[in-house]
């Protein structure tokens, strides 16, 4: 600074104005050009060269400094454990004064609190370490702290003491809250897993496993987009198929669709063998926070004694349908009995008799003889019918010989009225 005031009085002084001029008029033009603009810059270096320097502060004040302010809490003790420096940190933890707490020793302030027996053995015994202690104060509120202690030189003792109890209530209710989402989890009915794009199961719940039919060190080796076979006997352990047993693959799978198609599958019924169970499978996509695919959200759920149920009910309907049915043939046949038994059986006599008055080898006996052989035909089905009327194993009789009576059945059957016969 002052280097740039010297070069600029010089540049004022060798103008050819300045130069010229007497020595009483120099000293005016000086100070007109050269003083009067840099007057107020010297008084500013003049007061700041007067200005007494701050002194360095002190190292012990510093840290006395600090340690009083600091946020967490900070003790020193002796080697008789009495308290020499303590911070107001400290004495707010446990509601005592600076007075109070330097008049006791560290195991007088550590009677009233709870931890560990290990770590009170340690702070007695002077050792570094770290542990976590609960503090009752008298209005009744409790505090948790953390307290780390460390060895000094000259025979002393510092201990850190920080205040985590919203940290620990914060983490005992992300605790509890696990374990009721893991209660919840093992408590449902329904299996929930997780699966990624392989068909892996990534997590599930004893539902899933009992759904599966597996056990549980057999999960990490399944996938549910294809069989599992046990290579040592070449046994297929699990396959996933249809209701007609037949194994489904690619977009059939409910688990491929939802984990690579991003398809969401509800209500899809499949067995499971050779566990002979039926599975009622939900599946939907699973997506991070950025929308990529990670595989699915698989909820199963075992209907095999719905699925039996269902079954019976459905082949108990078939055999009362069946059976209505069966009645209605009976009381047909009953009817239509009597009513084509007396023109077939005269047909054929009227027939025989032709047949034994014409010559053997004339065509008319050729006809008659097909006749006979027609209402013979005929009258068996008669038969069997008025068999099918009175006996209740029908279903037996038009079993063996599916043929003989049913072509009068169905005549009926086709809206053939009893008229139109005659």
């Amino acid at each position: 600074m002052l280097q740039k005031i010297l070069t600029f009085c010089q540049e004022r002084l060798a103008h050819p104005q300045v130069a010229s001029l007497h020595s009483t008029s120099l000293a005016l033009e000086f100070r007109r050009h050269a003083v009067s603009p840099l007057w107020h810059p010297l008084q500013k270096i003049i007061a700041l060269w007067r200005a007494p320097q701050p002194a360095a502060p002190h190292p012990d004040n510093f840290y006395r400094t600090l340690t009083r302010n600091a946020p967490d809490g900070i003790f020193v003790v002796d080697r008789t454990l009495q308290f020499i420096e303590v911070n107001d940190s400290l004495c707010r933890m446990w509601g005592l004064s600076r007075k109070e707490l330097l008049a006791q020793t560290l195991p007088e302030i550590l009677a009233g609190v709870d931890c560990d027996p290990d770590f009170f053995s340690d702070l007695l015994a002077r050792t570094a370490g770290r542990g976590e202690l609960t503090l009752t104060r008298p209005t009744g509120a409790s505090r948790i702290l953390e307290l780390e202690t460390t060895l000094l030189p000259q025979d002393l003792f510092l201990g850190l003491a920080r205040d985590i109890t919203e940290r620990k209530q914060r983490e005992n209710e992300l605790h509890r809250a696990a374990e009721w989402r893991a209660l919840l989890l093992r408590s449902l009915n329904e299996g929930l897993g997780i699966i990624d794009r392989e068909g892996r199961v990534l997590l599930c719940n004893r539902a899933f496993e009992t759904a599966l039919g597996l056990a549980t060190q057999q999960l990490p080796e399944l996938s549910l987009l294809k069989p599992y076979w046990q290579t040592s006997q070449r046994q297929c352990l699990w396959s996933l198929c249809d209701l007609r047993g037949t194994p489904v693959f690619g977009a059939e799978n409910p688990f491929y669709r939802a984990a690579h198609l991003q398809q969401r599958v509800s209500d899809c019924r499949l067995q499971v063998q050779p566990q002979d169970k039926t599975l009622c499978v939900d599946a939907a996509p699973l997506h991070d926070e950025h929308n990529n695919l990670l595989g699915a959200v698989v909820t199963l759920r075992d209907i095999s004694a719905q699925f039996r149920q269902e079954q019976e009910k459905e082949t108990a309907r078939l055999r009362r349908q069946q059976t209505a049915c069966f009645a209605a043939q009976r009381g047909l046949a009953r009817d239509l009995a009597p009513l084509i038994e007396d023109p077939s059986s005269g047909i054929a006599l009227y027939a025989q008799m032709l047949l034994n008055n014409l010559p053997p080898a004339s065509e008319e006996a050729v006809l008659a003889r097909g006749i006979v052989q027609e209402t013979h035909g005929l009258l068996e089905v008669i038969r069997e019918l008025r068999a099918m009327a009175k006996s209740g194993g029908a279903r037996a009789k038009l079993g063996e010989r599916p043929c003989a009576a049913q072509p009068a059945l169905d005549l009926c059957e086709n809206a053939v009225w009893l008229h139109e016969m005659n």
